[in-house]
């Protein structure tokens, strides 16, 4: 019997050959046919010319719009199911780079696709737009409506900020006609719907604002009701002086009887006239300090007329090098050039909390919702932790993720109010240019398998190591970070960390490392901060004197200083700046403190009057409480108050004597 002739083509037949063969082909034979086709394709694209690559996509435009054509509801739900699903996972594994890559060429491409368009294509399209969005709106949650608006408020802002004048103008001017255009075609209904939205948006407003008056004053009753007795009468009187001075200064302006201006006063008694601030009185010659025109021969720092001449370098004898140069990413953000400056700016203290690798520890004090400086009280001392996390990674711990995208969703989960391309910009350079960060990565990786509890890591305290000569190691050769043994001794002011450990250890404030560690926007390169390894330099020969070592009060205050034709970038952090003071001043306190503790023969401890009092009526040594004795050079001790105590009465009293010297003494107070 003669075999049956299949109806079908040729196309038809061979497509349905190739289905039965790949349905029965394994993984590797899939994986590696994939390949091939890719490489081949990659091949005949790369020597396409423009004429063919248009014909090639106009033909696959064409097949993909006949295809979609004919395919039902259910299978079109499916594919943009497995779409979505494709460029989830795409997505998620792409860097930095490869999103922005992706994003400025599907701009090109979109902007090329509506540049060729004809007038009936584009309100085709945005139809199709506004009932894909009002179907989307209809089924989004509140949760899902309010990311999208913060999102669009964002692109906004963004989109605001790089915009210029000309550009500002005709978008205003283009919404003006559109709101005009809205308002002339709209019909009575649709009026007196606005008109009832407006009104409606209008209450919610003003209920808003008395809900936050209501909150405020229940707020300023329950602060007054805890008050005491003392600071009511404090708040009191500062209201009182402070009306004092208002109703003084609106009437300085203007007599309201015979409307003639009042004469402004000269200011003659200075007597106490710091606590009481006159508006009549004219101050002005006292209040110039002039411009920073002076300029220091040695170290070129900008200083006002009567500033000390060593307050920036000693007079020549501090010669510390400069900070390396920061990216020029992070010199935009912090010069204003960025579209996200303000925003980095506003939190830049949430910023190196992100990317610090030790914890600070202080008591920081906080005075209502708006603080512009930094206090705290107590001790400041900075903590570090184990490489390993036991649980969730902090602080260092978020360095050794692998996965660098999961280190920047780690970091804005810590602080969700900061911009998660920021935080991974930031973190990207921090892993190519900070020397802690990669000597870390590279120190994890050189231990063995298995074995990472008989390691330790160390950060040495200082460059040169205290048995070798001190000319052998001037040069910074030494690695930031080394490993040990477990049972290998080191130095009690080095860092030793273990792989995992449950035990914070706090760092020594003359710790070379110190700063970098909590700082890493500031000291962005890893640069060396104080430490027992800085000396004094001749001013004249700039040769190092290993015999006078640099104070921490001479190293900050020449960092601090602003420099003719140099860059000091320091000043520009704003709230991480004035941590940064204090922080530092507390370092300061805390290397004055050692010195008299260490030297207190030298302080001659033993002359003391009271001292001396308790030995001879009781005898006893033990009943003398305090070790440490604070001599009056110390600011804030009780010595130190007890001088200037005795300095302003023997002042008050020759100024009854002489009152041509009482101006002198407030002077000098002034200016101490």
């Amino acid at each position: 019997m003669p075999r049956k002739r299949s109806n079908l083509s040729q196309y038809s037949r061979n497509a349905k050959r190739m289905r039965l063969v790949r349905s029965q082909e394994t993984e590797e034979d899939r994986e590696a046919r994939l390949t091939s086709s890719q490489e081949r394709q990659a091949r005949l694209r790369a020597t396409e010319t423009s004429a063919q690559l248009e014909s090639r996509l106009s033909s696959q435009r064409s097949q993909t719009e006949a295809t979609r054509i004919r395919e039902s509801m259910k299978q079109r739900e499916a594919r943009l199911f497995t779409d979505r699903e494709a460029h989830a996972l795409s997505r998620e594994s792409e860097t930095f780079t490869d999103r922005e890559t992706r994003l400025s060429s599907q701009s090109i491409r979109t902007a090329n696709a509506r540049s060729q368009e004809t007038p009936e294509e584009r309100e085709a399209r945005l139809t199709a737009d506004r009932e894909a969005h009002a179907l989307s709106r209809e089924s989004e949650t509140f949760t899902d409506r309010e990311t999208r608006l913060n999102s669009q408020r964002v692109r906004t802002l963004l989109s605001r900020e790089l915009e210029s004048s000309s550009d500002r103008e005709f978008r205003l001017t283009a919404d003006r006609e559109r709101h005009n255009n809205a308002i002339i075609l709209e019909s009575e209904d649709e009026y007196r719907q606005r008109l009832q939205t407006t009104r409606e948006n209008y209450e919610l407003i003003r209920l808003s604002e008395e809900n936050y008056l209501l909150a405020e004053r229940e707020r300023v009753r329950e602060i007054r009701h805890e008050e005491t007795v003392d600071q009511r009468q404090s708040r009191l009187n500062a209201d009182r002086l402070q009306h004092t001075v208002s109703r003084m200064l609106s009437s300085s302006i203007e007599d309201p009887e015979n409307g003639a201006e009042i004469d402004i006063l000269p200011w003659v008694t200075k007597e106490k006239s710091g606590y009481l601030y006159l508006p009549r009185i004219d101050y002005s010659e006292f209040a110039s300090i002039g411009g920073m025109e002076i300029c220091c021969q040695f170290c070129h720092a900008l200083k006002w007329r009567k500033e000390p001449n060593g307050i920036c370098c000693s007079g020549g004898k501090v010669l510390i090098e400069n900070f390396h140069e920061l990216p020029d990413f992070i010199k935009a953000l912090l010069n204003g050039e960025h579209p996200q400056s303000k925003h980095f700016l506003d939190n830049i203290r949430s910023y190196n909390s992100a990317f610090q690798m030790t914890s600070f520890g202080a008591k920081q004090i906080t005075e209502g919702p708006f603080m512009p400086t930094f206090k705290v009280q107590g001790q400041v001392y900075h903590l570090i932790g184990s490489l390993l996390p036991q649980n969730e990674p902090k602080f260092l711990q978020i360095y050794f993720v692998s996965n660098y995208n999961e280190q920047a969703h780690i970091r804005h989960h810590n602080f969700s109010q900061l911009n998660i391309n920021l935080i991974s910009q930031i973190q990207n350079m921090l892993h190519e240019v900070n020397p802690y960060v990669r000597s870390f990565k590279a120190v994890i990786d050189s231990i063995p398998q298995g074995q990472n509890n008989n390691y330790k890591v160390i950060i040495k305290a200082d460059r040169r190591p205290a048995e070798e000569h001190r000319g052998r190691y001037n040069a910074p050769v030494v690695d930031e970070v080394a490993v040990i043994l477990v049972d290998q001794k080191c130095d009690r002011r080095d860092i030793a960390l273990r792989s995992h450990d449950d035990r914070l250890q706090r760092i020594c404030e003359t710790h070379r490392s110190y700063d970098a560690l909590q700082y890493p926007l500031i000291y962005f390169h890893g640069e060396d901060s104080y430490n027992f390894g800085r000396y004094q330099v001749n001013p004249s020969t700039r040769i190092t004197n290993y015999n006078k070592k640099i104070s921490a009060l001479q190293f900050y205050s020449y960092q601090i200083q602003i420099r003719r034709n140099c860059f000091n970038y320091l000043q520009r952090f704003r709230g991480l700046f004035t941590q940064f003071i204090v922080d530092m001043y507390a370092k300061i306190e805390t290397e004055r403190l050692i010195y008299i503790r260490t030297n207190q023969t030298r302080l001659r401890a033993e002359d003391y009057v009271h001292l001396r009092d308790a030995m001879q009526q009781d005898k006893n040594v033990e009943n003398v409480e305090r070790l440490v004795f604070l001599p009056s050079s110390f600011i804030g001790g009780p010595r130190y108050i007890h001088e200037r105590t005795q300095e302003e009465r023997s002042s008050r009293s020759a100024s009854m004597d002489r009152r041509d010297r009482v101006p002198r003494v407030f002077q000098l107070y002034l200016n101490p």
